[in-house]
């Protein structure tokens, strides 16, 4: 008997423990209201601003605690308005109250944030929130984000003849020389990562990675004298996209991607609109990309890729419209990005001659298959004579064989991935 009142006060404890147990749990907003109060206010006589709230946002909640986080809630119409991570948080003579209930399902919140002592504005918002789960294909890295221009000034390189990038959406980024700016200048690119060779472009691309300090070159006038030494940077590209069209990006550079809501009357937010650079997503009930200058085919598979969980990045602005049950937000797009494909990596062995670098057959000189290599010798055949100077190699598209001039051939395939000319 002593056993089983022993074990049941085990039992009791687990559960205690159990219940008291912090749960972090992810929600969308299913209902949710704010309403915005100017500082000067007399007698209500006041205009306030009202919206709707929607999104999602991770909550670790605990019997008498909640805290939030990943928050990517938006207001239709849209207002500055951020929901506080934390319950209760004040500081800066702003009041943060927070009240809320849990019943295994949904997340009733209601709170205030007043402001009002510095001429700030009284929130108060409330909301209705279930518990879903966040599948893994709607993360996005929406970070690191440059357009890239070439430069066009004339002076000796690598000072001259560079790169501009430029972190998109007004974010400046610290340059190879410490320096905070709004675009900074490296001597080169480096595609390595995305196993692309060098990309010829005219106009502006984008390129998500990060710039890094190169080595120190020194500039000399010709005769062993530095005239100066700079610290240059280089570009680490991870991924690189395209412009769809010559038109110049207007507005906001964002990603687009279904966030798989569903509904039976609009506005639907059924779009999640990631702002690159930023640590903020938004919702949005519709989109458009006809006007950015892609072709139907174009079109056709950005749409499709948006449909299947796929993110298409994109410039542009949002516009309010009203629908039948609210105010919806429909982004119209002036510029769309494709990416850059990287070169195929060989599913089979390389040929004789030829080992696979970077998901490429190469030669030992580095001649990409199926170039060969071109040992060019300043002698005779070998047999003729045995002097092997003045070697110089290159990379060809064929080999020379015979010059059809009826004298010896002065040269031929001489080795797997080789040919090698005889100049007498």
């Amino acid at each position: 008997m002593n056993r089983l009142l022993f074990l049941a006060f085990l039992s009791l404890i687990a559960i205690f423990h159990h219940s008291n147990a912090n749960q972090i749990l992810q929600f969308e907003i299913i209902n949710g209201k704010i309403q915005l109060t100017p500082a000067h206010c007399l007698d209500n006589n006041c205009t306030k601003q009202k919206a709707r709230l929607f999104g999602t946002f991770t909550a670790e909640i605990s019997d008498k605690s909640i805290h939030f986080s990943s928050i990517h809630v938006s207001t239709a119409p849209e207002l500055t308005f951020k929901l506080p991570p934390d319950q209760g948080l004040s500081g800066n003579a702003t009041i943060n109250k927070l009240n809320f209930k849990f019943d295994g399902k949904r997340l009733f919140v209601s709170g205030i944030i007043d402001s009002r002592a510095f001429d700030g504005l009284l929130e108060k918002y409330s909301f209705t929130a279930k518990q879903i789960t966040i599948s893994e294909y709607q993360k996005f890295e929406q970070y690191d984000f440059f357009i890239v221009r070439h430069d066009p000034r004339k002076c000796p390189s690598p000072s001259c003849g560079g790169y501009f990038v430029t972190k998109v959406n007004d974010q400046k980024s610290q340059c190879a020389n410490g320096q905070f700016k709004q675009e900074c200048y490296v001597s080169s690119i480096n595609y390595q990562k995305i196993r692309l060779n060098n990309i010829q472009f005219q106009q502006s691309i984008l390129l998500q990675g990060e710039i890094k300090i190169a080595p120190p070159v020194a500039l000399t006038d010709g005769t062993n004298n530095t005239l100066s030494s700079e610290q240059l940077g280089v570009f680490i590209a991870k991924a690189a996209y395209r412009p769809i069209s010559t038109k110049n990006p207007v507005g906001v550079f964002i990603g687009l991607q279904d966030n798989g809501q569903r509904c039976a009357t609009e506005p639907c937010f059924s779009t999640d609109q990631y702002i690159l650079n930023h640590d903020e997503i938004r919702m949005i009930s519709n989109f458009n990309l006809e006007k950015s200058g892609a072709t139907r085919k174009q079109l056709k598979q950005a749409y499709s890729r948006i449909a299947n969980g796929g993110v298409v990045i994109t410039s542009g602005i949002n516009k309010e419209y009203e629908a039948m049950t609210g105010t919806g937000i429909n982004f119209i797009a002036n510029q769309l990005y494709i990416p850059i494909r990287p070169l195929p990596k060989f599913s089979r062995s390389c040929p004789d001659g030829y080992k696979s670098s970077d998901g490429v057959c190469k030669t030992p000189i580095g001649c990409n298959y199926p170039k060969l290599e071109l040992w060019v010798h300043g002698s005779a055949p070998p047999g003729q004579s045995e002097n092997q100077n003045n070697i110089a190699k290159s990379c060809v598209a064929s080999c020379i064989i015979d010059l059809d001039d009826g004298l010896p051939a002065l040269g031929g395939i001489d080795g797997p991935g080789r040919c090698s000319l005889y100049i007498k």
